[in-house]
């Protein structure tokens, strides 16, 4: 069983390789434009995995102002900071051993990056104002957009930090780019949506030759709109 399944043959080969690397410990860097699956994958590469059981943890570092960084990722002690009145864990050790998905790495400035490249090399975590190491033992993932090695060549992201995400590289195309993907994904998402999983020959012609400029997101809406329209219509 493929952990995604799809026609398109790099992306195939690059899932197989994830696959077989279910129960490491290897980094994961997904490379993709909005709309391709990056989430999803990763949060599938987590269920699929012997760590299953323990957190999956998100953290969507394009939200994250740089000046909270720290506070978030590595937690803080009582008193680091004007406002800090009760130590706080921080999301990295809330992935225990489960999986930790830094989502948009790409967006990081270079003084985060630095940061999270100690992290990186020796998996451990400090809080703000502590003194303590705590070991990180979670699988990490990391996304990015599909320019991120241009971006290292260009001197735009350090590049000993591309060395440490870039374990496995996994390049999900778009959905223009996966026109054999489209009628199974549709189905697949029919039947999430509690609709009939049946496409006519005429939806199905209709959804290849949609453009999906969208990707994934856009044609997740399309099922939901067509699921809700046929419960009206029965």
């Amino acid at each position: 069983m493929t952990l995604f399944a799809t026609r398109h043959r790099g992306l195939a080969a690059d899932l197989g390789k994830l696959e077989r690397s279910l129960d490491s410990d290897a980094t994961v860097l997904l490379l993709g434009a909005p709309g391709t699956g990056k989430d999803r994958l990763a949060r599938l590469l987590h269920e699929r995995s012997p760590r299953a059981a323990e957190p999956f943890v998100r953290v969507d570092l394009a939200s994250l102002a740089d000046d909270l960084l720290e506070s978030e990722l590595f937690g803080h002690e009582r008193g680091a900071f004007t406002g800090a009145v009760a130590g706080k864990p921080g999301l990295l050790e809330g992935a225990a051993r489960g999986t930790l998905y830094l989502d948009r790495i790409d967006v990081l400035s270079a003084r985060a990056q630095g940061k999270l490249l100690r992290v990186f090399e020796e998996r451990v975590v400090r809080r703000v104002g502590g003194t303590r190491e705590t070991r990180l033992e979670a699988r990490f993932v990391a996304s990015a957009a599909p320019d991120l090695p241009r971006r290292v060549k260009a001197g735009e992201f350090r590049e000993d930090l591309w060395y440490r995400l870039a374990v496995l590289v996994v390049k999900l195309p778009t959905l223009a780019e996966r026109r054999g993907d489209v009628v199974p994904a549709a189905r697949a998402l029919l039947r999430a949506a509690g609709g009939p999983s049946v496409l006519t020959p005429a939806a199905q012609r209709e959804l290849r030759a949609h453009p999906f400029r969208g990707s994934f997101r856009e044609l997740e809406n399309v099922v939901r709109r067509a699921a809700l329209e046929a419960k009206a219509a029965g």
